[in-house]
């Protein structure tokens, strides 16, 4: 099984947040790890935040250290069709336009392969949405 991870998922798996031994657990089971691109810069962004709103410099060096880490073992999926399926997704469910990629980049990874693909978050309309996609959730 691929657990694709949104960004909400990733947070759980680098920080200590409610819920992150669900996902620290799902990922561990998990054959292999997927996410847009897309994440990639909502993580980067996060932590542009968390620097501007006053976390120590230290703190935010080693969240960067733990991102890279992570982001090595984790399927980058290209936001390049995700993008032009969101738009669809967007009608057919009451989603961000973000989340909505991130959907649709699940559901692009799972026509591709011959694995299983989890899709894993806390965000509880995307929850619905991938639900309603068929997909087994995490979060």
């Amino acid at each position: 099984m691929i657990l694709y991870l949104d960004t909400s998922a990733l947070a759980k798996l680098l920080w200590r947040e409610q819920d992150s031994g669900t996902f620290r657990a799902a990922a561990a089971q998990a054959q292999a790890l997927a996410s847009s691109l897309l994440a990639k810069i909502e993580v980067h962004s996060a932590l542009a935040r968390l620097g501007r709103e006053g976390t120590p410099g230290s703190r935010l060096a080693s969240s960067r250290r733990r991102f890279e880490t992570l982001w090595a073992s984790i399927a980058a999926v290209s936001m390049d069709r995700a993008v032009d399926a969101a738009s669809s997704l967007c009608l057919k469910h009451p989603l961000r336009s973000l989340d909505a990629i991130h959907l649709a980049s699940a559901l692009l990874l799972r026509e591709e392969g011959s694995l299983e693909i989890a899709f894993a978050t806390a965000d509880v309309r995307l929850r619905q949405a991938a639900q309603a996609e068929r997909f087994q959730v995490v979060g």
